[in-house]
């Protein structure tokens, strides 16, 4: 075997592994999105409802790679506020009420292991 069938035939193969990583990831992720989403709504602090209901999971293309965003479609100048808290004017402190960030933090080790389940290591 040459050098040149040698390297087409590696070049084959990797190229064959580097698709199935690519589906598996994306297969994951849409997954993980998903619950996160589920979970910061669940979470979300419901006064009127609004801010509660106003959670949106969007999928974006850029650079050849997709991105899943998550973001409050109805009162997104209010998720910063809400999560990490704010100064009123006059009024005291708004407490924070975190719903965004322990979402993602509790998932993020249950997505991790279930890629090096499924990637094998």
């Amino acid at each position: 075997m040459e050098i040149q069938e040698f390297a087409a035939e590696l070049g084959k193969i990797l190229g064959e592994y580097g698709d199935t990583v690519r589906s598996t990831v994306e297969e994951e992720l849409d997954m993980f999105a998903g619950q996160v989403h589920e979970r910061t709504a669940a979470g979300s602090p419901k006064r009127t409802g609004c801010y509660k209901k106003g959670w949106r999971l969007a999928e974006e293309k850029r650079f050849g790679m997709k991105y899943r965003i998550i973001h409050n479609k109805t009162r997104y100048r209010l998720a910063h506020l809400i999560e990490r808290g704010a100064i009123r004017k006059n009024r005291g402190i708004m407490p924070a009420t975190p719903h965004i960030g322990p979402a993602f933090d509790s998932l993020m080790p249950g997505f991790i292991s279930q890629l090096k389940q499924k990637l094998g290591g």
